[in-house]
């Protein structure tokens, strides 16, 4: 595709996610008008200090945020080198090096959620990022905070707020997560969030203490190797405890397991999420899952809150289902995974990325948006259903029939086929060369 000078384009994103910010700081950059819509008050660090958790960025999203501008020291994170496997018992059984800067060309980033907000915050209302622009201006993002969306019309571009006021574009983005209002607006009830019977706990421990505690020391005694430490109850099955870094000084420690005995509270509250659990009853759920006291100790003696996310996903949805009329969608709003391979917030910008490649080659015309989000759609719909896939079968949660088929999934497979990903420009090439050579 030629980059010759298109028509700038009024966008409104749904969602000030990882996500939504991303597609943000991408069309902003090629030069169109962006309003982000968030149901939120304030930001992530000051609204939900408690959903502040840390996460993986892996090579293949950090190719594509350093070229947006995001700044490594501004993220303060860690680098992902290292991975241990261990038993509910605390006996290693492996320790494998994970070097994507070596293989993949970016380094994988272990890094608190709020620090990538603030620096795609800080790209959106900066004038940086302005050098790509196709359309003959510059673009602009308008960030509106506590704006809920109640509905969408995906024909006439129209979003309606919880104020009863009303907002057109010509493209809406749905970028509003796993209960999206523009998915329904797409869909009906066409793909509802499904259950897993999961939970993750979520709690903050210090550096320093894992030092102190002998389970714990092999994560930290060696600055130049950090990453995810894994207890299992069962390689085919979904419980774990999950121990990794989000900053030099401090590390997350995810448990995931059974939900069952949230399922009333989650019902009543019609939420998903619990803050201020008793350590008690993690400590409790861990113990029926066969994990050895010292597990537990490390999992609920840290003096931090304990909260939790009830884990949903969706079905793998058709390229046709990505879009409709003016309205489209990215992120865990088309794609949600359980955390099990940390690939959403990758795969979400991904996402946001192709959208604004195939959306600045666009001249305006309902036909060229039509293509666009049809252009979108098909490059990313097959890799994000293989990660799909894949993702089910880390989690355990597979059928047993294709548990037997398939085995425990592979872990440098699975590297290969995912953390290559540069874009979605080459990613066109690459299936262009695909497709002579067949």
């Amino acid at each position: 595709m030629t980059k010759t000078s298109k028509k700038a384009l009024d966008i409104i994103i749904v969602g000030a996610g990882l996500g939504g910010l991303t597609a943000a700081a991408y069309l902003k950059k090629a030069g169109h008008r962006v309003t982000v819509l968030e149901r939120s008050a304030s930001s992530l660090g000051q609204s939900e200090p408690t959903a502040d958790f840390g996460l993986s960025i892996v090579a293949n999203a950090v190719h594509l945020l350093f070229a947006l501008g995001v700044s490594e020291p501004n993220l303060n994170g860690v680098e992902f080198t290292q991975m241990w496997d261990l038993t509910p018992d605390n006996q290693l059984t492996a320790s494998v090096p994970f070097n994507t800067r070596k293989m993949f060309g970016a380094p994988t980033l272990l890094i608190r959620r709020s620090r990538l907000e603030k620096e795609l915050l800080r790209i959106v209302d900066s004038d940086e990022g302005s050098t790509e622009d196709r359309t003959g201006g510059q673009g602009t993002v308008d960030l509106v905070w506590n704006a809920k969306v109640e509905s969408v019309d995906v024909d006439d571009g129209t979003v309606v707020l919880r104020d009863g006021t009303s907002r057109s574009a010509d493209l809406i983005i749905g970028a509003d997560g796993v209960n999206s209002v523009v998915r329904k607006a797409i869909l009906g009830e066409g793909a509802q969030p499904q259950l897993h019977g999961l939970l993750a706990y979520v709690a903050h421990v210090s550096t320093a203490h894992l030092a102190s505690l002998p389970q714990t020391r092999f994560a930290v005694e060696d600055a130049g190797k950090r990453g995810l430490a894994f207890w299992m109850s069962n390689p085919s099955a979904p419980y774990r405890v999950v121990l990794y870094p989000y900053s030099p000084e401090a590390f997350n420690i995810i448990c995931i397991l059974p939900d069952e005995r949230w399922a009333s509270t989650f019902a009543a509250s019609k939420r998903a999420s619990l803050s201020d659990v008793p350590a008690k009853i993690l400590k409790e759920e861990l113990e029926k899952q066969g994990f050895a006291e010292e597990i537990v100790q490390l999992a609920t003696e840290h003096g931090s809150s304990i909260c939790a996310w009830r884990l949903r996903t969706l079905r793998q949805m058709p390229c046709q289902e990505w879009h409709k009329g003016k309205a489209v969608l990215l992120g865990d709003a088309v794609h949600a995974l359980t955390p099990h391979l940390g690939q959403g917030v990758n795969i979400a910008i991904e996402d946001a990325e192709a959208l604004h490649y195939f959306m600045s080659r666009s001249d305006g015309s309902t036909k060229s948006l039509k293509l666009a989000m049809e252009q979108y759609a098909a490059l990313r719909a097959p890799r994000v259903h293989r990660i799909q896939w894949r993702n089910l079968q880390a989690a355990g949660l597979l059928s047993e029939d294709e548990k037997a088929k398939h085995g425990p999934i592979d872990r440098q497979e699975f590297g290969k086929e995912t953390y290559a990903y540069q874009g979605a420009e080459k990613e066109l090439l690459k299936r262009n060369k695909e497709e002579i050579s067949v």
